[in-house]
């Protein structure tokens, strides 16, 4: 069943909705029609694919080899940093830092490198791990 085309009046051409916009290009498909058949003229406002003449390449293929031969023009490497120590280099610092210290302080509250070693035998292996990845993250930022 198809309806007969809506009237279109070109001074409201403002007021139209999207819905309005698919209904005028949906009963152009229905009866057959060419895009933009039941638009006023004022729609070439509104679609420039039809300024360009891209209309003409909806039944296939392509006006020309020129529309396919494109240029690529490849994203700029990205700006390598000044600095490669950073906030994780530090919060890796930091937590070196205080490992050791809490690895090598003895009861008195006083450095021992003993104490140290034998704090460092006895550590868990999650906590042997972070210190292996901050010692590896330290030394990735300078090397």
């Amino acid at each position: 069943m198809t309806r007969p085309p809506t009237p279109v009046d070109a001074s409201s051409m403002n007021s139209f909705s999207a819905e309005d916009m698919y209904k005028l290009g949906y009963d152009d498909g229905i009866e057959k029609k060419s895009f933009g058949t039941s638009l006023p003229a004022e729609a070439s406002l509104i679609l420039p694919s039809e300024q360009q003449g891209l209309d003409a390449n909806i039944g296939g293929g392509f006006d020309s080899a020129d529309d396919i031969n494109w240029q690529y023009n490849s994203p700029s490497p990205p700006n390598s940093p000044s600095s490669r120590f950073g906030t994780a280099s530090m919060l890796s610092l930091f937590h070196l830092g205080r490992t050791v210290k809490n690895l090598a302080t003895g009861p008195d509250g006083r450095l021992n490198p003993q104490i140290f070693v034998a704090n460092a035998r006895m550590m868990e292996p999650m906590q042997m791990g972070l210190v292996g990845l901050s010692a590896y993250g330290l030394l990735k930022a300078f090397f």
